[in-house]
């Protein structure tokens, strides 16, 4: 092998090993960014009825009553299948809710007239969290909530 080869040969290499030192911490530090303020949350599952049938359709939606800022800004929320389940959802689907007390609001829209929803069937009862009586804890791990037996 001829010295002007090695050289060549040698200086090629030696930028990619650079730009691959200056490269992956980029990525390990990218990848970690941008998740620093998300609370960690676990997984619950819950269901609602009313009258013994599932509320297929319905919005639950949890609102922690933790004054911080990090958690007032989160309205971890699931829709109601026609079994009468919903897992809730804060940062992606169906990965929970941070732990604590909420209020839990349920909006059940009657059918859609000119593509907007219909009223509510529960005729508000449970639309605000100011007025709704509904309410969860969210505990480390796992959580099943009780059934909400609601009233029309």
């Amino acid at each position: 092998m001829s010295k002007r080869f090695a050289l060549q040969h040698s200086y090629r290499q030696r930028p990619a090993r650079g730009l691959l030192v200056l490269v992956v911490p980029l990525i390990v530090v990218a990848g970690s960014c941008g998740h620093s303020d998300r609370v960690t949350v676990h997984l619950v599952e819950g269901s609602a009825f009313c009258q013994s049938k599932p509320v297929t359709g319905a919005l639950v939606v949890f609102h922690p009553l933790d004054p911080s800022e990090k958690l007032q800004k989160l309205r971890p929320a699931g829709k109601v299948d026609a079994e009468g389940r919903f897992v809730l959802s804060t940062y992606g689907p169906k990965d929970g809710a941070p732990e604590g007390e909420y209020r839990v609001t349920i909006v059940w829209a009657s059918a859609a007239v000119e593509g907007k929803p219909g009223p509510d069937r529960f005729g508000g009862r449970y639309a605000s969290p100011q007025k709704s009586p509904l309410t969860a804890t969210v505990t480390a791990g796992k959580n099943t909530i009780e059934p909400f037996d609601l009233q029309q």
